[in-house]
């Protein structure tokens, strides 16, 4: 698969060099710091113009806070703007920092020093905080004055927006413990967003962000290293998705066999069969046990149903084009059924979820079966079960070193799922989900993933393009559930909105 399209997440340094080669090449450092308040100031306006009648800009004496006094400056004529400083002394500020400090007080702005008890006073639902304090060249734990502007912003009441990165947050992956740091409801990024973002870990303080584009250089990024990270955007999935063809038959897009169901558990694999389809599958299959038979007859009648124990001698009028394993098999039977499928049919892909991970991680990994064929989609827990993890490696950072070394060493695609859901590639590359939402985090929601990877298989789509298709739509039919059935969410909702967020991107478009 083409990287190409997808956008890098850099390193600290890398972000830093990015921002130096800009200036080199002759952008002025003050036009940077301009576009980005700028950006920040039009997130403000779009967003919450209705909600809030001041606006608290909170500035340090670097450049992160030369950002925030532009915000002041741009957000004076609208808002009751008050702007708190750090630093009273100039001379220990940044230059540029102290030369939008000025500009701010010549539009008639006013610094004042911060003072908590009279923050915290003037702090209600009405308000907003703009955190502009630290940026991210953070190297050592908060202390002093900083320490404790941080403790009582967080005890506020009102939103946060947060400059760049939430102040005191790591930008790279030394895994955020302390818990002294901005909790933002929302940070606007500058270029790109930075690696800890994507971290589990680090939720709390950035629930959730938005890239703006301030004019970096192109081309900054050339090389396309095993250590390069990505994210998806919906523009790098248009690059990805082909047109359907108008004259197509159900032949044509692909047969999906599903392998799961068992007494008790028949729902989920009729989630994963019904995403199949809804993605554009062909033609779908359940294997399952005699229990589900009747279930998935009358609520799924569009799904061919066959009895889990006549799966290999099955009379198929062309061979699966992929094997969905895994949701709701149950864990009897150990692995004897996927040698008889890999046997039966040695160069069909296979998605491995919930209970085909769990006999994997009870049996042991017969690696031969599963090289150069599968997708695995573990979860953290799953994860940990099936690659040994021991428990002070049971974090996303080591989880994600794990991983690539398992798709590289076997040719694997391991999508690790959670808030920011890796794909990690053969090559091993990750990319990160930018989609979805806690809505999701609900029983039978991997089985519509993996339905939605399967469908997207079947139509002739690689295993790498399929994963990041697919975890993408899967989560961007869960925000837009969200935004339009409001909560809790059936998981039935996310597949309503699987044809609009399919739009997005240009999928399923006839040629």
């Amino acid at each position: 698969m083409n990287l190409k399209h997808f956008p890098r997440v850099p390193t600290v340094a890398e972000k830093r060099a990015w921002d130096a080669e800009t200036i080199r090449q002759g952008t002025d450092s003050l036009v940077l710091m301009e576009r980005a308040g700028s950006a920040v100031a039009e997130h403000i306006v779009r967003h919450y113009s209705e909600r809030i009648r001041r606006v608290h800009v909170l500035c340090g004496p670097g450049n992160n806070g030369g950002d925030g006094f532009v915000v002041a400056r741009l957000l004076k004529p609208f808002y009751e703007v008050v702007c708190w400083a750090t630093e009273p002394d100039e001379s220990r500020c940044s230059p540029d920092n102290v030369t939008n400090r000025r500009r701010y007080l010549a539009s008639g702005g006013e610094v004042k020093l911060w003072d908590s008890q009279q923050f915290s006073a003037w702090c209600d639902v009405k308000c907003l905080v703009v955190d502009a304090l630290l940026g991210s060249g953070l190297n050592k734990p908060v202390r002093g004055l900083l320490e404790s502007v941080i403790h009582t912003v967080n005890r506020c009441e009102s939103p946060v927006l947060s400059v760049d990165i939430p102040s005191g947050l790591p930008g790279d992956d030394r895994l955020q413990k302390s818990g002294l740091a901005i909790r933002s409801r929302h940070t606007v990024c500058f270029q790109a967003p930075y690696f800890s973002f994507f971290l589990s870990e680090c939720t709390p303080w950035v629930p959730e962000f938005s890239v703006a584009e301030i004019g970096l250089v192109e081309g900054f990024f050339q090389d396309a290293s095993s250590s390069a990270t990505f994210y998806i955007t919906p523009s790098a999935l248009r690059s990805l998705v082909r047109p359907r063809p108008v004259a197509g038959h159900k032949g044509t897009f692909g047969r999906v066999v599903v392998v799961g169901g068992s007494q008790g558990m028949c729902g989920a694999p009729m989630l994963a069969a019904r995403a199949a389809k809804a993605v554009g599958a062909g033609l779908v299959y359940l294997a399952a046990s005699e229990a589900c038979r009747m279930p998935a007859q009358t609520g799924l009648p569009e799904v061919i149903f066959i009895p889990a124990e006549r799966l290999v001698d099955f009379s198929f009028a062309a061979p699966p084009d992929v094997l969905a394993i895994g949701p709701g098999w149950g864990r009897e039977g150990g692995l004897e059924p996927l040698v008889e499928m890999a046997e039966k049919w040695p160069g069909t892909p296979w998605v491995l979820d919930a209970d085909a991970l769990n006999r994997l991680a009870e049996t042991g990994i017969p690696w031969d079966l599963l090289r150069e064929r599968c997708v695995l989609t573990p979860h953290p827990g799953e994860f940990d079960r099936l690659f040994r993890v021991p428990d002070e490696k049971k974090n996303t950072v080591e989880r994600l070193k794990i991983a690539g070394e398992v798709a590289v060493g076997n040719s694997l695609v391991l999508i690790l799922k959670g808030h920011r859901s890796a794909v990690v590639l053969p090559t091993g590359h990750r990319i990160f989900n930018t989609s979805g939402n806690a809505w999701l985090a609900s029983g039978g929601s991997g089985d519509l993933l993996t339905g939605l990877l399967a469908g997207l298989l079947a139509q002739g789509y690689t295993r790498e393009e399929a994963s990041v298709i697919g975890v993408w739509l899967h989560g961007r039919s869960a925000d837009l559930a969200a935004r339009h059935e409001y909560k809790p969410l059936d998981l039935l909702h996310v597949l309503k909105y699987l044809p609009e967020a399919m739009q997005e991107i240009g999928f399923g478009v006839q040629a």
